[in-house]
């Protein structure tokens, strides 16, 4: 088998679905079912033991993994509806803050009874609060039932149990963690970047870096969603691939070796890891370039897509429940379609339209508006299905603002490190202020085309399945007829070289 890991990534999906419909035991057996169909297909001598053996194991753990947690889930919900949970944690996200009600995810590291020790739980608070991620809390947790609206949402992250607090305290005075180290890397970021004043393009810079909207109003957010380059607002595999693209650029020109350029790409995947904490669709982007980069490293190219593979793999492994969490789905179908559609529309246009290599311009912009349409195509039906339409005219506007958003994440990225610099401030505000610029960009296209609602369809929810059908068909059709003409080409190559 050319890609097993592909095949375990997409079974594991399968098993994440069917858990939070409650088929636990249906979601075991596909998981054994396609575990054994892959040992049998990869078997293939006494040489292929140990691979197949490790095929076997991985589906065992995923389907143990899986019924330990639905167990484990059903027994800590009957003990904690009898009891009040006597709680000390750390706040790891802000769902909703407002003046007398706030919701926020705590991890719990002390607690009676010992069973909410070293869980994540959603914690609501019904009068005005100031904390920030990484605060310390301390109280008492009563148990109440998961919003059934959001109880897909913290499924999907690992937050199984929903609490109110009583008689609590908030300590400003954070203990060291990977979150208030994260909040404080977010705050002096957010310092650096408001250093030049703060309007429109501040906030827009802000989310390009570590994704942080926050302060992005509706309307513009909704003229994001209509011009189809939410994406851009949102820290994934993009922003890693553009940052990580500089690093390997500087490796090009001679300033980097191998092994630098692999260990500075990890940590400032493991940076963004920490800076965005932990949000699955950086999570996953920064395990998909890890795996790549030790592939880089060993002289062995990975893969992309069994690479995605395992990257889903240990994600399901993390967050047994991550089907239903969106990011999630639009990161992994966009990147699905990056890797594998996209590779294919190029090929395809260069074998039976052009016919010969293509300049790096052309070649660029064609590779742009490919992806964009092939990410457009690939994420269409989650965005039906979750938001009820999608937009046309995406690979168009990606086309038109992509270039501008990486200049000005690049130059953002940049003017961040140089302001921590001493004596290098000065430069720093000037890259700052040229990355602005980009982002006013972006902002006049993305009011242009959004406020009209230009080439935004809405369909109903049950639309998705119309639309799941059409992507299918579309990445069948490209693998297909691409695999048709390289064939022809490659008997013309032949024919021609024996005569």
């Amino acid at each position: 088998m050319k890609r097993p890991f592909l095949v375990i990534g997409t079974a594991a999906l399968f098993a994440s679905y069917f858990l939070f419909a409650q088929n636990i035991y249906f979601a075991a057996v596909i998981l054994l079912f396609v575990g054994f169909t892959a040992v049998v297909l990869t078997f293939k001598g006494k040489e292929t033991l140990i691979k197949t053996v490790l095929i076997g194991v991985i589906f065992l753990l995923l389907a143990a993994r899986i019924y330990i947690v639905d167990v484990g889930i059903q027994e800590k919900t009957e003990q904690f509806r009898n009891q009040t949970v006597n709680s000390r944690g750390i706040i790891t996200e802000i769902i909703y803050k407002s003046e007398n009600y706030s919701v926020f995810t705590l991890k719990i590291t002390k607690a009676d009874p010992d069973a909410a020790r070293e869980i994540k739980a959603s914690v609501a608070v019904f009068e005005y609060a100031d904390f920030s991620v990484g605060d310390e809390f301390v109280g008492r947790l009563e148990f109440t039932e998961q919003n059934e609206k959001y109880k897909a949402r913290n499924y999907s992250q690992a937050t199984y149990f929903s609490f109110n607090a009583n008689d609590y305290f908030i300590s400003n005075t954070r203990p060291f963690s990977v979150y208030s180290l994260g909040e404080d890397a977010r705050r002096l970021i957010n310092k650096a970047i408001y250093s030049t004043g703060v309007d429109n393009s501040t906030e827009v810079l802000k989310a390009l870096i570590i994704g942080d909207d926050s302060d992005i109003s509706d309307t513009f957010y909704q003229n994001v969603k209509n011009s189809g380059v939410s994406h851009m607002l949102v820290v994934s595999g993009m922003h890693l691939g553009i940052i990580c693209g500089l690093v390997l650029r500087l490796r090009g020109m001679g300033l980097l070796r191998k092994r630098s350029t692999v260990i500075l790409c990890v940590l400032t995947s493991l940076l963004l890891l920490v800076v965005c904490f932990f949000h699955v669709s950086i999570f996953r982007a920064a395990i998909t370039y890890i795996i790549m980069l030790v592939g880089m490293l060993v002289n062995k190219n990975s893969d992309g897509l069994n690479s995605l593979g395992f990257a889903t793999f240990l994600l399901v492994m993390i967050y047994p429940y991550i089907f239903y969490n969106v990011a999630f789905l639009l990161s992994l179908s966009a990147t699905f379609a990056v890797i594998y559609p996209s590779g294919k529309l190029m090929t395809l246009i260069e074998l039976s339209v052009f016919k010969k290599p293509l300049s790096p311009v052309v070649s660029s912009l064609i590779n742009t508006l490919g992806m964009s349409l092939c990410a457009t195509i690939c994420t269409m039906p989650i965005t039906v299905k979750y938001f009820g339409s999608f937009s046309l005219v995406a690979p168009l506007t990606n086309l038109i603002v992509g270039y501008a958003v990486s200049a000005a994440l690049v130059l953002g990225v940049i003017a961040t490190v140089l302001y921590f610099i001493p004596l290098c401030k000065g430069l720093s505000m000037i890259l700052y202020v040229i990355a602005k610029y980009g982002c006013r960009f972006f902002i006049g296209v993305v009011d242009c085309i959004g406020s009209a609602e230009l080439g935004v369809v809405k369909l109903s929810s049950n639309g998705y399945v119309y639309c799941m059908i059409a992507a299918v068909l579309f990445v069948m059709f490209l693998a297909i007829l691409c695999s048709i003409l390289q064939k022809r080409k490659d008997d013309g190559d032949a024919q021609r070289k024996n005569t």
